[in-house]
């Protein structure tokens, strides 16, 4: 499709993007076909939830109610490298309890984990299952994939997907000559150049099946990433990156890349001289994913690293009885499509992965600050927590 395809379709009023859920952050930043987003974080900063909800639950809600009305169609692609299918889905399901009947339980809970009996009631297994339902009715339009694998194997999964719904066609030396070829489903065959006329020699064309569906790919996250034959770790996340951006420019795909923050945040140095705040340089494995992608964004918790404010929110005050500290902020580093530097605040509630946005520091009374560090939940059936 042509640029002014687009723009027309876009002037008829049709939808060719998905909004980012959270409505002061999807102002400045959505998902397309042909996008690159990198997201960053510390362990233990909630990169894996914020993925979850942002890219996958709060998206696939919004595809449900809206988008396939609208002309879209979704598939969402998470490739759970760290975390298996089974604990990821144990955590959709918490998910789904909190937000439906406000009842706050963690993974560990529901699965007994160092209990000597379950203490999940009747009445809860019941939402449960009601909760796993749900589950399976995303599998419909999200696909979850468990287990590490390298950066070619990634690839090869995302290109054999793209290449069930579409074909890419380019030219390939035979025998001394040029010859104009499909490959679809693994299988190559001669083609006529009228099938698709746009490409040359010299650029090979992908051609998808429906030109109104969307692919979402998500590398959760690259240091779990198995070892690539011959590389080192560098080289490693570069040719991740290399693999990203022909996924993103010749496939069309929207990819969602998850890194570790490096060190250095913490380094007491840095504490002294300069502000402590994500910087690009926080991402490690290699340079070249933040210049190639699109967006890029860090999930920072301050207080782990003992700032008491953040743009005048008062930290101190989003901490619960339990010391859980509630206050996450992302910073939107990068943005190719608009602004960027960028610092929104969230409520997170670590046990069912969820993210709320805060309203702004001056609005916040001493009231909130306790509703911010204490998420409402039902009691009678939770007095665990």
């Amino acid at each position: 499709m042509t640029l002014l395809q687009d723009i027309e379709k876009a002037r008829s009023g049709e939808l060719i993007s998905v909004p980012i859920g959270h409505k002061k952050l999807g102002k400045y930043i959505f998902m397309a076909k042909n996008m690159y987003h990198l997201v960053g974080g510390a362990g233990g900063s909630g990169k894996s939830s914020w993925i979850d909800y942002l890219y996958v639950i709060m998206i696939y809600d919004w595809y449900i109610k809206q988008g396939q009305f609208e002309g879209i169609k979704l598939k969402i692609i998470l490739r759970s490298l760290e975390r298996s299918k089974k604990l990821r889905i144990a955590k959709w399901v918490c998910m789904y309890i909190y937000r439906e009947y406000s009842i706050l339980m963690d993974v560990p809970y529901l699965m007994g984990w160092g209990l000597k009996k379950s203490k999940v009631t009747d009445e809860v297994f019941a939402l449960v299952r009601e909760a796993y339902d749900w589950v399976e009715k995303m599998s419909d339009t999200v696909e979850l994939i468990g287990g590490v694998d390298n950066p070619t194997g990634i690839y090869l999964q995302a290109r054999n997907y793209a290449e069930s719904v579409g074909a890419y066609y380019r030219y390939i030396q035979s025998d001394g000559k040029e010859v104009f070829t499909k490959r679809r489903d693994g299988k190559v065959v001669k083609a006529h150049p009228k099938e698709c006329p746009s490409s040359t020699k010299y650029q090979p064309i992908y051609v998808p099946d429906d030109e109104s569906l969307i692919t979402i790919h998500i590398n959760d996250h690259l240091q779990a990433m198995a070892t690539e034959k011959g590389y080192g770790d560098k080289q490693k996340f570069d040719k991740m990156s290399e693999y990203t951006r022909i996924l993103r420019d010749l496939y069309g795909m929207s990819m969602v890349v998850v890194n570790q923050m490096n060190r250095a945040i913490s380094d007491t140095m840095r504490r002294v001289k300069t502000e402590l705040l994500p910087e690009d340089s926080d991402f490690s494995g290699s340079s070249n994913m933040y210049n190639d992608c699109d967006m890029a964004g860090i999930l920072f918790n301050p207080y782990k690293y003992g700032l008491t404010t953040m743009k005048d929110y008062r930290l101190n005050h989003c901490i619960d009885d339990k010391d859980i500290n509630r206050f996450r902020s992302y910073h939107l580093l990068k943005n190719t499509y608009g602004p960027d530097n960028l610092i929104f605040a969230y409520q997170f509630i670590g046990e069912v992965g969820m993210f709320r946005e805060l309203p702004a520091p001056s609005e916040i009374d001493n009231a909130m600050y306790h509703r911010i560090a204490n998420p409402r939940h039902k009691e009678k059936l939770t007095n665990h927590v």
